[in-house]
This record gives structure tokens, sequence and C-alpha cells, in this order.
């Protein structure tokens, strides 16, 4: 999992569905996994957001989330990546 998310590159996002598809496993299990993140800021695991844009869950808050995501360049307006 951890090969998979530093491929993903700075300005980029992959859904929890589509990292669970690579992965062979649910959207919640990656879920889980992603907040056992011991690394969370390196191992860029804030770049795994919702199906429907919504930036989800983050280990480090929703807040820290939307704030590395907007210094990606990502514009969020109520949660959600536009």
């Amino acid at each position: 999992m951890f090969k998979i998310l530093n491929s993903i590159p700075k300005g980029s996002v992959m859904t929890y569905k589509e990292l669970a598809e690579e992965l062979g496993t649910s959207p919640r299990a990656v879920g889980k996994m992603l907040s056992l993140n011991p690394f969370p800021v390196l191992v860029p695991c804030h770049r795994i957001i919702n199906s429907n844009r919504d930036i989800g869950g983050y280990s480090m808050g929703r807040e820290k989330k939307e704030e590395l995501l907007r210094n990606e360049g990502f514009e969020i307006k109520k949660g959600k990546i536009m």
C-alpha cells in the first residue's frame, strides 16, 4: 500500500475505492489501514479522498488534510475538492 501511496504525484488524488481495487480489498479496509499510517505526512495518505470528492478523514484531522491538499494546489469548498 505504501508503494502505491508514494507513487501518487503531488497535486493528484486517488479515491478509497480506487486504492481498494488496486489492493484487492474494500474501501473501509483501506480507510482503516490509512488510519494506522505511522508517517501520515511523509507517506501521502492525505491524497486519498472519497468517490464523491469529499476529502474524507485523516489521522491528523480533516483540517490538516485540507491544509495539505490546498498546499498541493487543490481548491476545496465545503470539504470537497473542486
